[in-house]
């Protein structure tokens, strides 16, 4: 290993785990400019209080910037003097990570799918906050997961909060790496297969019906549980977990907008922004299939006679079997559900790991028949998709119709 490789190693139930980080393509100056964009960000963060929903506040609430900027509390105001040394953004991001995710998978030890895991991360400068992390699929073998992670991640995660207030939020940075490495484990087990087997083809199908918005809406489908699931169990780790209603309903608002796109630019745009990986809200995919999967970890809890807790604002509802739980979901925005046990959890997702695509939203749909949860009130299901379906390529037919008359061509149907 050279100078720019950093390694953490650990022993996990006597297996391997070595944490790579590469720095060859991320020089001081690349720090630098990661540096100024880190906290020209947190500075209109304090102004608007937006943030994403992986983004690290280094601001106090209680200061006010029209009146407070002489007490120099604001962490970033005079920012010079702050910069954490390269050596130290470096050092410390290797170890606290690889503690992180030692951490991870002692708890999670089945993401280790041979007799040793090297998680190998090349660290680069990803202009405007763009992503944070992106897998490397082609190069993943059992033994190696190879990602490219963003600069600007490890600072606002590691280095700035340990430089400035001596302490790093490993919650924060566990249930960010678990997501991506459920993934990881998934693919090594063939459960992600919607790229491998049924991507092309479904592009040839959409191309043939000149409706491209039935790409996105099957990308969706197999979604829910590739990406709902690693949120599922990254998110069980808190305890309490959220189905919000109002999600779930303007999802399938925004498919019902997405088949009524023609043009594939309008399609592709919709889906990254409001349906897919760029949404990461409660209507966007991420949230609605851990959705699907918290319903599937009560209808086995239900089955197991073991409870669980549901909270609607100040009434909170213990037990296994929920009658109004429909009725709840119909009247209610935000539900909580909490206090699985871990066999439930564990038989949840023994269930949840080998459904992909239908498979997955049939398992849903025998869930929520078992919890007497009404169509209305369901992320998805296998006849919605088919009349979502047919409503695109009808919509796409009559749209070809019309350009074909406009042209000067007769539609023979």
């Amino acid at each position: 290993m050279g100078e720019d490789e950093l390694v953490y190693a650990d022993q996990i139930d006597g297996k391997k785990f070595r944490l790579v980080l590469i720095f060859d393509n991320y020089s001081e100056r690349d720090y630098k400019n990661d540096f100024q964009e880190f906290v020209d960000y947190q500075k209109k963060l304090s102004l608007t209080g937006e943030k994403g929903e992986t983004d690290f506040r280094f601001w106090e609430n209680k200061i006010s910037l029209t009146t407070d900027v002489d007490k120099k509390d604001f962490k970033f105001w005079e920012i010079k003097e702050f910069v954490p040394p390269f050596d130290f953004f470096k050092k410390k991001s290797v170890d606290y990570l690889g503690k992180a995710v030692a951490s991870i998978l002692r708890a999670n030890p089945k993401i280790i799918v041979s007799d040793e895991l090297n998680l190998e991360i090349k660290v680069i400068r990803i202009k405007e906050r763009s992503y944070y992390i992106e897998s490397h699929d082609d190069l993943m073998t059992p033994e190696y997961a190879c990602y490219s992670g963003a600069g600007i991640w490890f600072m606002q995660a590691i280095a700035a909060p340990l430089f400035y207030f001596n302490r790093v939020d490993f919650s924060y940075i566990t249930r960010f790496f678990l997501h991506e490495l459920q993934h990881f484990a998934d693919n090594m087990k063939g459960y992600l297969q919607f790229d491998s087997k049924y991507a092309d083809k479904i592009k040839r199908f959409s191309k043939k019906k000149s409706a491209y918005c039935l790409n996105y809406l099957y990308t969706t489908i197999f979604n829910l549980r590739e990406e709902g699931y690693p949120d599922f169990v990254m998110r069980k780790e808190v305890g309490k977990m959220e189905i919000n209603m109002e999600g779930v309903r303007e999802y399938n608002r925004n498919l019902e907008l997405l088949i009524k796109l023609r043009l594939k630019k309008d399609a592709e745009e919709l889906f990254e922004k409001k349906i897919g990986w760029e949404n990461m809200t409660a209507s966007g995919e991420y949230a609605c299939g851990r959705v699907m999967c918290l319903t599937i970890a009560m209808y086995v809890a239900k089955i197991k006679l073991k409870p669980c807790k549901i909270s609607v604002g100040k009434e909170v509802f213990s037990g296994h079997d929920f009658p109004e739980l429909d009725k709840i979901m119909s009247t209610n925005k935000i539900i909580y559900v909490s206090d699985f046990s871990n066999d439930v959890l564990q038989n949840a997702a023994a269930l949840i790991e080998p459904s992909l695509g239908f498979h997955f939203i049939k398992l849903y749909e025998e869930a929520c028949n078992y919890l007497g949860i009404s169509e209305k009130n369901r992320v998805m299901t296998r006849d919605r998709f088919v009349f979502l379906q047919r409503k695109a390529m009808d919509f796409a037919a009559k749209e070809r119709a019309k350009r074909l008359k406009k042209s000067g061509f007769v539609n023979l149907g």
